[in-house]
């Protein structure tokens, strides 16, 4: 084998290992956010982060281990992340705006603290997962 028919295909594991690694730690993340950080226990936040942590969990193992299953679990992980990022990012622009419309620029948490939570979730929630699906969506075979 030549190194070109080689390079491409240690290239592609080396990112499906970056891909396992970085599933693994988004996973820890929603882990400590929803079960640490989150004060408030309410059982269907608990419920789907639980679920987006296995599916990240999975898909780690299924990618590492280059299995054929793997692709459509980190498909799947993905696209699950991003509808929860969505809904984390909706929840809290419109507690942010609620706050401001009814109780005036002195009510609730200010805004920079809505501002931070909106920017902590934006990279794991939105950002990773939309750059998952796309390595996803390149690396599909040609049909």
């Amino acid at each position: 084998m030549t190194d070109q028919t080689q390079g491409p295909g240690i290239e592609r594991a080396a990112i499906a290992r970056v891909f396992a690694t970085a599933n693994l730690i988004v996973a820890a993340v929603i882990g400590l956010a929803v079960f640490r950080a989150w004060r408030p226990r309410a059982l269907p936040i608990e419920i789907a982060a639980a679920i987006v942590m296995a599916l990240l969990v999975a898909s780690a193992v299924g990618l590492a281990a280059r299995a054929a299953w793997g692709r459509m679990v980190a498909r799947v992980a993905g696209i699950a992340l991003l509808a929860a990022g969505l809904l984390v990012t909706s929840a809290l622009t419109l507690g942010m705006t609620f706050f401001r419309a009814v109780g005036g620029s002195g009510a609730g948490p200010g805004s920079t603290v809505y501002l931070l939570a909106v920017l902590l979730a934006l990279p794991y929630t939105l950002a990773y997962p939309i750059g998952l699906l796309l390595w996803l969506r390149a690396r599909r075979p040609a049909r």
